[in-house]
């Protein structure tokens, strides 16, 4: 299962409708996943964010399921409740916009649905 999240992110290419490559450097940060998730367009970019936060999310629902507390979410969230809890929390917290996009995520999704 895991694998096949990644393949598909993978399999994205990082570029924007416009085969114009993505500078990896700009996506890492959850500034630069931010960007992306902000467009809301069908670009392979906004398609990126989606595909990311939708691997993510999954990842830590199968953590819940699991019974971990930490690094988890309870629930059953769609795609585009992922991206909107990440935008929201993004734009709340821009002092943490330097940090790793994966870490910026894992927080934002699990404040969101927390395990109790």
């Amino acid at each position: 299962m895991y694998s096949f999240i990644t393949a598909a992110i993978l399999g994205l290419g990082l570029t924007t409708a416009s085969a114009e490559p993505l500078d990896p450097d700009q996506t890492a940060t959850v500034e630069g996943l931010y960007r992306l998730c902000k467009r809301h367009d069908e670009s392979k970019a906004f398609t990126f964010c989606v595909a990311y936060l939708a691997g993510v999310a999954e990842t830590l629902r199968m953590q819940g399921i699991g019974g971990a507390k930490i690094f988890s979410i309870c629930g059953t969230p769609t795609y585009g409740d992922t991206v909107q809890a990440f935008v929201d929390w993004a734009e709340a917290n821009p002092s943490e916009w330097q940090d790793g996009r994966s870490v910026g995520v894992i927080t934002a999704l699990s404040k969101k649905w927390p395990c109790r």
